[in-house]
């Protein structure tokens, strides 16, 4: 499935405060692993969104003096101010996700890259998270497993480099910085329809039994559902599962 969204010279308005007034060039898409089922991007101003809320709360309301409280005890604990966190944590976001069927049992796999280019952010979850993380190599930090979690299950961070990555173990963490999206069986086929730049880019691919693809097709006599020519590799597919194409 394709979306495109038209917006027109320079849009005005909150919502493009928040996101991209302009077209920006993507730079995360090469951080796409080539098995993935679900990426993600987009810009955020997260600053234009708290601005935005204090300029248009109606006077004397409870939301025109929440800010400020917020704001105030965000600086007491941390001796800066809140905007400098807001600042930091704009840019380009990206949110990667990724499924295994391995001898029967299934995992899945998430990644979120969040921008933080002065450190703020890192710097916060070193002071209030660091004790009860676990150092790995290179500098990754690891989050304690509990013997009932489920093996594929091992979160981490990795701060630096004016990102804060959270991955919900290595494998993901490891396949997006590969990042060979554009070689994919999958990713590859909307990669090459993807424009260089854009306001935000999004993929999702939806696995569905073929068999029930045919009983869908049989309801909707003018629907036609069909798998396209590429498939999930064998060790990443779940069941006989296959990825749609849905046309009226």
């Amino acid at each position: 499935m394709r979306a495109f969204l038209y917006t027109g010279a320079n849009p005005q308005g909150l919502l493009f405060d928040i996101g991209a007034r302009e077209n920006r060039a993507f730079a995360l898409t090469k951080n796409v692993p080539e098995d993935a089922l679900l990426a993600a991007g987009t810009f955020l101003n997260p600053n234009a969104l708290w601005e935005g809320i204090k300029k248009n709360a109606a006077p004397g309301s409870a939301l025109a003096t929440t800010p400020l409280m917020v704001e105030m005890q965000y600086e007491q604990m941390t001796q800066q101010k809140l905007s400098a966190l807001l600042e930091s944590i704009s840019g380009e976001y990206l949110v990667v996700g990724r499924a295994a069927g391995k001898g029967g049992e299934f995992s899945g796999e998430l990644l979120v890259s969040i921008p933080d280019k002065d450190g703020v952010l890192g710097n916060l979850l070193k002071q209030n998270l660091g004790p009860m993380l676990q150092p790995g190599k290179d500098g990754v930090l690891l989050v304690p497993r509990s013997p009932d979690m489920p093996e594929w299950v091992a979160p981490q961070f990795e701060i630096g480099n004016g990102r804060v990555i959270i991955a919900s173990n290595a494998a993901i963490a490891d396949a997006s910085r590969a990042g060979n999206g554009a070689n994919g069986p999958l990713f590859k086929e909307v990669a090459t329809l993807l424009p260089q730049d854009g306001k935000g880019s999004g993929y999702f691919a939806l696995n569905i039994p073929q068999s029930l693809l045919d009983e869908a097709a049989a309801l909707v006599p003018s629907m036609t559902v069909k798998a396209p020519a590429s498939r999930l590799p064998a060790t990443r597919r779940i069941g006989a599962a296959t990825p749609v194409e849905v046309s009226l």
